[in-house]
């Protein structure tokens, strides 16, 4: 997640513990990917940046004003290149599926996800970290995901009960 995270709008959905919670299969699978996908991006681009640096270094000039032709491996980090495009779409197209569920998606590298939430009667984002087993954390709207306290679960409505009618 970003270091600050935007404040909910008023009409926007807001999350109870309960609800956040039980999302978490979903968003798991979701935030895994956006999460792995930054981080083999990030990498990539690294090695591609020092390929790149290393041929420049080398001496060797090309006649085309596409310095990739340069040298024998061009295809292959060409190649590389529209992989590291195609990750590029799909962690866009994940990012989009958690923003579209309303929530905060993984960002800089950071592993978190927020849920909007109201919490002791303020704005609060319930905070997740990939690899926890449930949300058990909040912090402010306009505070970075490190500043995250634990819930005080005395604080958190009970569920509402589903009454079941006597059909089943």
């Amino acid at each position: 997640m970003n270091e600050k995270t935007d404040n909910p709008s008023p009409t926007s959905h807001r999350f109870s513990f309960y609800s956040a919670n039980g999302m978490l299969p979903l968003v798991k699978s979701i935030a895994k990917d956006v999460f792995q996908l930054h981080t083999e991006i990030f990498e990539t681009q690294e090695r591609l940046a020092a390929i790149s640096i290393t041929r420049g270094q080398s001496g060797r000039k090309s006649d085309s004003p596409d310095s990739t032709a340069a040298t024998p491996y061009s295809k292959e980090v060409q190649a590389i290149a529209a992989t590291v495009h195609a990750k590029q779409n799909r962690m866009d197209a994940c990012i989009k599926e958690l923003t579209d569920l309303n929530l905060a998606a993984p960002q800089s590298g950071k592993p978190f996800v927020d849920f909007p939430a109201i919490y002791d009667e303020h704005d609060v984002c319930l905070c997740w970290k990939i690899g926890e087993p449930k949300i058990a954390f909040w912090h402010f709207p306009d505070e970075s995901c490190d500043k995250r306290r634990p819930v005080d679960m005395a604080l958190v409505p009970a569920p509402a009960k589903i009454e079941l009618s006597g059909s089943l």
